[in-house]
């Protein structure tokens, strides 16, 4: 390597590490990756199982990014016990970066304390979007008015919100925006 500015080369040594989620030796044999370029690539080989696969080991890996993003946000953050059960209800189809990507986005969000909470966990998972669809709101617009179809909504909203917090009331109302009295009197309308 020569440094910009410099007339002389320097030595240098480096270290390649490359990541896939495609099994390269079939993309060589079918044609869709060069098998010249995979002999130079090749080295030492470690093939990792998806993280879905073994979720035992997500409260280590957690606690390694909480630790982490304390040092990056210059302040101790901390998981409560039990705030991490709600990742293990998650497919985790971007593996360990999707699960950095969420404790770095609950870590942002941390209480005054540190404190992240299983609520800003499962916020910043997201996955409980898949499992939504059974708080859909069915309407006919031949034979519903907007103020039926706006109530079954509402009351499908609130039912999701309680299953998402496992009907913790506290945690339902930071997540829908709403202060505990708005939800309480929300519920008692639904009910």
């Amino acid at each position: 390597m020569r440094p910009v500015g410099s007339n002389r080369w320097e030595e240098v040594a480096a270290r390649l590490i490359l990541a896939t989620n495609r099994n390269l030796e079939e993309e060589s044999q079918i044609g869709r990756f060069r098998p010249d370029l995979l002999e130079r690539i090749r080295g030492f080989t470690l093939v990792l199982p998806a993280l879905r696969t073994h979720k035992a080991d997500i409260p280590l890996l957690a606690y390694q990014f909480v630790t982490e993003y304390s040092s990056h946000y210059q302040r101790k953050l901390n998981v409560p016990p039990g705030a991490l059960d709600c990742l293990f209800r998650y497919e985790w189809e971007g593996n360990v970066r999707e699960l950095r990507a969420a404790i770095r986005k609950a870590s942002a969000y941390a209480d005054e304390q540190g404190n992240i909470s299983a609520v800003m966990l499962q916020e910043a998972v997201r996955g409980r979007k898949k499992n939504m669809a059974q708080y859909s709101v069915p309407f006919d617009p031949t034979a519903d008015t907007w103020r039926e179809v706006q109530k079954r909504a509402q009351s499908a909203y609130l039912r999701a919100v309680l299953s998402v917090t496992n009907g913790n009331k506290e945690s339902a109302a930071k997540l829908s925006g709403l202060s505990r009295a708005q939800l309480y009197e929300k519920l008692k309308e639904i009910d």
